[in-house]
């Protein structure tokens, strides 16, 4: 405010020809008030606020009135048989206020305290653990190689393998196993020209079409790594042990049931009697 009233003064005794109050010489009077505008133009309640940096800051809504009143002044400065020299004075003045201007006052970025991630604990229950066929020195071995992306930490308890995630971690687990989980079944597929499936990830239900010529190593890998991963992630999921998968064989032939079993608890019992009626009209 009191940048203003200066301003203001030494405006008006310019204007009309007069001598500033406080002792200022007149010829002084064009020099000071561009001293002032510039003040105006590059100045602010900024100026208060923190810690200083070597900074000009214009002020734009200020600048056409400011450049006005800059011209004013240099025509108050400049006249006479000395306007070159006077000129040479107003852009060493100008020159010197940009370079060494009223510096902007900036405040410090406030750098916002992280918090920590929330994490979960979900739990691999004994029955989980005991139809992958994996020790807890396993499922140990199994999230080391994983690394950090897919865990926080993991405790082996009497209950099974309990998991600390985020919800990140969580998402990544959900999403590797239901990306190895179609791998599986693509895989089964191609073994032969008549294989395919259905499958329904939210209900935890997998038709399988093949025959009894199918291998014992395609016919056990593909049951496993289907149970295991819808399994793992019903219990990622939901947060919950209670896990169950129904899974049902058909002929690739006549698309008849042979067997449809809910593993854990009732494992395959089909053989060749079951084949043999699959095929009966």
């Amino acid at each position: 405010m009191l940048a203003r009233l200066w301003l203001l003064l030494v405006l008006s005794c310019n204007l009309s020809n007069t001598d500033i109050p406080f002792g200022v010489k007149k010829q002084y009077q064009g020099f000071a008030l561009i001293l002032l505008i510039f003040y105006y133009l590059f100045s602010g309640k900024e100026l208060k606020k923190g810690n200083f940096r070597p900074i000009m800051t214009l002020h734009r809504k200020r600048f056409p009135v400011g450049s006005i009143l800059i011209f004013i002044a240099a025509a108050q400065c400049c006249g006479g048989a000395k306007l070159m020299k006077k000129v040479k004075l107003l852009v060493f003045f100008v020159s010197l206020m940009l370079l060494c201007g009223c510096a902007r006052v900036l405040p410090m970025p406030e750098t916002a305290a992280t918090e920590p991630e929330k994490t979960e604990i979900f739990t691999l229950p004994n029955s989980f653990l005991t139809f992958c066929g994996e020790s807890p020195e396993d499922v140990s071995s199994f999230f080391e190689k994983l690394g950090s992306d897919y865990y926080t930490s993991l405790q082996i308890s009497t209950e099974g393998a309990k998991l600390e995630l985020t919800q990140q971690q969580r998402d990544r687990l959900i999403t590797r196993n239901r990306e190895q989980l179609h791998s599986a079944l693509e895989e089964f597929a191609e073994t032969n020209s008549n294989y395919h499936y259905e499958i329904d990830e939210t209900s935890r239900k997998v038709n399988l079409y093949f025959d009894e010529k199918i291998p014992v190593k395609t016919h056990l890998w593909v049951i496993t790594y289907t149970v295991a991963d819808l399994g793992f992630n019903y219990i990622l999921e939901n947060n919950r042990t209670d896990w169950n998968v129904e899974v049902s064989v058909y002929n690739c032939h006549t698309d008849k049931l042979v067997d449809s079993f809910c593993l854990p608890d009732k494992g395959a019992s089909y053989g060749a009697e079951e084949w043999k009626k699959s095929y009966e009209p």
